[in-house]
C-alpha cells in the first residue's frame, strides 16, 4: 500500500483529465484466484524475478521498503524509502509522459526524531533509471540496484542524512490474494518480501552509524482507481513466531470499510482472509499540522488468531510534503511494536504502520 490517494489527486493538478484513470472503454475483471474488481483485466500469474522489475505501460507503479534496524549498542530505528512511476501521463495532455517520486525517511527511536525527505523527478534518462530487464530504480534522493536474487543495494539521501543497506530476502514471496487485488475501480498486481536480512549504515547528522535488522518491501503495479479510496489504515506486521503480515482497513467513498489481511505463516504457507479488524485506542494530534491521528491500535484476525496490540515507537512520524506543485499534504508513515497473542500463544514484533486520508486540511493554492 502507499498513499495512492493523495498523490492521484496532486497529479489531477498537473492533467486536464482524471488522474491516472483507465480509459472509459477499459473494463477490469477478476479471475478466480483474484478479489473482486470491477469488470475485464483477467490477472495473469506473477513471475519471478521478471515481476520485480519496472512494468512499461502501466499507469502507477512503486518499491517500498521498510524496516527495523539496531546498532551494536542498542539503539534502534526505523527506516522508510520508496520509489514511485506515474506513467502515460502524454495521454492526460501532459508534455511529461512519466514522472517520479522518492521517499526517504528514518525514525531515529532512541533520540526520538523523525527525518524526511520527498522529491519528485521528471524521467531524463539516462539520469533517472526505472529499468524493464533487472530491479535497477535511480531518481531524486534513491538508487536502488539488484545484488543477486531478491538482494539489493539501497541507497537514499535526505537533507539530516542517509540509508545505505543490503536487504537479501530470507523468505519466499507473498502473494497478496495471489498477487492481484481491486483497487478503488481499478486493479493493482502486489506481492511482498516480507523478511529480508538487513546490514548497511545509517547517517544522521554527523553520525555515521552501522546498523542490522530485519525489512519489508511491497511492490505494486496497475491501473488504479485512487478517487473512491479516500483512505486507509495499513500495516505491515513481523511476529517473534515467524508469522509475517500486511492487513488494512480501506476507507471508500461510498461503501462500508474494506478490510483484508495477508498472511505468510511461519511453515511458508499463505492465507488471506476479508475481515481484519483494526480499532483505535488513542489518538495523536500533530503539532505541525493539526491532523489527529489514530496512535494505538488493537488488531484482530480472528480466522489467523491474531490478536495484538501495536503501538509507535515515537508519536511523531508524520510526512508532510509541499514540494509539487505547492501541493500540501500529510500522512503518518512510522515504525511500531507489537505485543499480544496469536493462537493463544504469546507474541511480539515488529510492524511499519500507514495512515492516510486524515489530512482534511490539504489543499491546492
Amino acid at each position: 500500500m502507499k498513499r495512492l490517494t493523495v498523490l492521484l489527486t496532486m497529479f489531477t493538478l498537473l492533467l486536464t483529465t482524471p488522474a491516472l484513470a483507465r480509459p472509459a472503454h477499459a473494463r477490469l475483471a477478476h479471475t478466480r484466484s483474484s478479489p473482486p474488481a470491477p469488470g475485464g483485466v483477467v490477472a495473469r500469474p506473477v513471475v519471478f524475478p521478471a515481476d520485480t522489475f519496472a512494468h512499461a505501460g502501466v499507469g502507477v507503479e512503486w518499491w517500498y521498503f521498510v524496516g527495523h534496524l539496531a546498532d551494536d549498542a542498542g539503539h534502534t530505528y526505523g527506516f522508510e524509502t520508496t520509489f514511485f512511476r506515474f506513467g502515460g501521463l502524454r495521454r492526460y495532455g501532459s508534455p511529461i509522459d512519466t514522472f517520479y517520486r522518492t521517499d526517504v525517511a528514518i525514525t531515529d527511536e532512541a533520540r526520538r526524531r523523525f527525518h524526511h525527505t520527498v522529491v519528485y523527478t521528471p524521467s531524463l534518462p539516462p539520469v533517472t533509471v526505472a529499468s524493464t530487464s533487472t530491479l535497477r530504480l535511480r531518481a531524486g534522493a534513491l538508487d536502488v540496484s539488484t545484488l543477486g536474487p531478491l538482494r539489493y543495494h539501497i541507497h537514499g539521501t535526505l537533507p539530516a542524512g542517509a540509508v545505505d543497506l543490503t536487504v537479501a530476502s530470507e523468505r519466499p514471496p507473498m502473494l497478496v490474494h495471489n498477487g492481484f487485488i481491486g483497487w478503488g475501480a481499478g486493479y493493482s498486481y502486489y506481492y511482498s518480501l516480507t523478511h529480508m536480512l538487513t546490514t548497511g549504515t545509517l547517517t544522521i547528522g554527523a553520525r555515521r552509524i552501522a546498523v542490522h535488522g530485519v525489512t519489508w518491501n511491497d511492490h505494486q503495479w496497475g491501473d488504479m482507481g485512487g478517487s473512491s479510496v479516500k483512505g486507509w489504515q495499513w500495516m505491515a506486521l513481523q511476529l517473534s513466531d515467524r508469522t509475517d503480515l500486511s492487513l488494512a482497513n480501506e476507507r471508500p467513498s461510498a461503501a462500508p470499510y474494506a478490510t483484508w489481511a495477508q498472511a505468510l505463516l511461519p511453515d511458508n504457507t499463505q492465507r488471506y482472509v476479508r475481515t481484519a479488524i483494526i480499532t483505535p485506542l488513542a489518538s495523536w494530534r500533530s503539532p505541525a499540522t493539526g491532523t489527529t491521528y489514530p496512535a494505538v491500535w488493537h488488531v484482530r484476525v480472528p480466522r489467523l488468531g491474531l490478536d495484538v496490540v501495536v503501538r509507535p515507537t515515537i508519536p511523531d512520524q508524520e510526512v508532510t510534503d509541499t514540494g509539487f506543485l505547492g501541493f500540501k499534504i500529510s500522512y503518518w508513515e512510522g515504525s511500531c511494536i507489537v505485543s499480544g497473542t496469536r493462537n493463544g500463544h504469546p507474541v511480539s514484533g515488529k510492524a511499519y504502520v500507514e495512515l492516510t486520508g486524515y489530512d482534511t486540511a490539504s489543499a491546492a493554492p
